[in-house]
């Protein structure tokens, strides 16, 4: 599901009860992504999210050109193997949590995904007014 650096969604998962959705990047050759994930931190896993998950959604950033989704994605895989914490600020760069991990990414080549600017970015917080989505 998705292409190289595209935003994959799901607001199935949950941590310790708390139903918060999960995030990644799509890594360069579409068979794998980007996460930030509980106990492992930032990992290259297999593509499966539309398997994985009940509610899947791929969504492209609007404005981006192939540099732009190429480099969020090299941006995503350069942080691997830094460890997963949920309760870090969204520019803080030694943790990460995964929807941090995937706006972090998308920041840093100018595109600001986050909807309300907040201290936290989750997947509900994504602002789908600047992505395209499609199921």
């Amino acid at each position: 599901m998705g292409t190289v650096g595209d935003i994959l969604i799901t607001y199935d998962n949950e941590t310790s009860g708390w139903n918060h959705g999960h995030a990644a990047i799509v890594r360069k050759n579409n068979d794998y992504i980007v996460e930030a994930w509980p106990k492992e931190g930032v990992r290259v896993y297999k593509n499966n999210w539309g398997n994985r998950f009940n509610s899947a959604y791929k969504f492209y950033v609007k404005g981006a050109d192939d540099t732009d989704f190429n480099n969020a994605q090299k941006y995503a895989y350069s942080q691997l193997g830094k460890p997963y914490q949920l309760n870090v600020q969204k520019h803080f760069t030694d943790a990460y949590y995964c929807s941090q991990l995937v706006w972090k990414a998308w920041y840093e080549q100018g595109f600001d995904v986050d909807a309300d600017g907040g201290f936290l970015v989750t997947p509900a917080d994504i602002d789908d007014s600047k992505l395209t989505v499609e199921y």
